[in-house]
């Protein structure tokens, strides 16, 4: 029987609102992120910080950008970023969709009398924000450090005064699950709590944990809340709508469900090894007998 036309209608309207909304998404996001970099010598340290940001220019803008003060006498500790002939302890730039360009900070350095400095970040969650290179001035011959894969660096070496920050945003949308992992969110629905690990390690707060229905649909998604070292998860899982009986939403009563987690750090999906019979609507409440505070998964990359 052909279907009536303002079925075909609605339809047509529900996949251009999706399409618009995507749009909308990726037109608007923009790069928006910060680094902060520790620098310390000579038992004193500096916080310098880079970024991105739709609020941000690439000159001076109040309550974003802090200068730093002229160097500090030579034989004594003094770190601060180099960026359009100024000094910074904070220099954060226009985050621009159109401008996913190499940007370059340089990390003015002033040794203490010992000779040694050293700089360490937090590289938990910087792989999918961009490419983030620490080198020197002549190429990379001396210090050529890939920052998403090592949190630290020491230089020795006084005669090195200038360290060149190499950042080049992604288009990453932290507030938005990455792909495969959608859903549709209804009034039905349980929560599942739980500690998440990776090869026994901490997962990070840049982490989606989704599940999935036993026909491979997307019942819900969230990124991980760290808390204390932890790696929290508190994802509503989202029932089958009774009202769209040609659509798969989600879990059904008696439906096994499979818990998968998105590693950001290396853009890869791993499934928990065990299926979960447990799903219950509680109207967004936490499901009994189904995960709970003192409960763990770990998820391994060994296949």
């Amino acid at each position: 029987m052909k279907k009536p036309a303002f079925i075909s209608i609605i339809k047509c309207n529900i996949r251009f609102t999706i399409i618009f909304s995507l749009l909308s998404i990726i037109l608007g996001q923009s790069p928006d992120f910060n680094l902060t970099i520790n620098v310390n010598g000579g038992g004193y340290d500096y916080d310098l910080i880079i970024g991105f940001s739709s609020d941000a220019s690439d000159k001076y803008d109040p309550g974003i950008d802090k200068y730093a003060p002229p160097p500090s006498p030579p034989g004594t500790f003094d770190a601060a970023l180099g960026w359009n002939n100024d000094r910074w302890y904070s220099q954060i730039v226009q985050g621009d969709t159109s401008d996913l360009l190499e940007h370059v900070w340089n990390i003015q350095l002033q040794y203490p009398k010992n000779g040694s400095i050293n700089l360490h970040w937090d590289n938990g969650c910087m792989a999918p924000l961009g490419t983030f290179i620490l080198q020197d001035a002549f190429g990379g011959e001396l210090v050529n450090v890939d920052m998403t894969a090592v949190d630290n660096v020491t230089l020795d070496n006084p005669e090195l005064r200038t360290i060149q920050l190499k950042v080049t945003p992604k288009l990453y949308f932290p507030k938005h699950p990455p792909a495969g992992f959608e859903f549709t969110p209804i009034p039905v629905s349980g929560t599942f709590i739980g500690t998440i690990t990776i090869n026994g390690q901490s997962a990070k707060g840049c982490d989606w944990l989704a599940a999935f229905d036993e026909n491979g649909n997307c019942a819900g998604s969230r990124a991980l809340i760290i808390n204390d070292g932890l790696a929290w998860t508190n994802i509503p899982i989202y029932g089958d709508d009774s009202t769209t009986p040609d659509i798969d939403e989600g879990m059904n009563p008696g439906e096994k469900f499979v818990l998968k987690l998105w590693d950001a750090s290396s853009d890869l999906i791993f499934e928990y090894p065990e299926s979960f019979d447990c799903w219950s609507n509680q109207r967004g409440a936490p499901m009994p007998g189904c995960g709970g505070v003192g409960k763990s998964y770990n998820f391994s990359d060994e296949k």
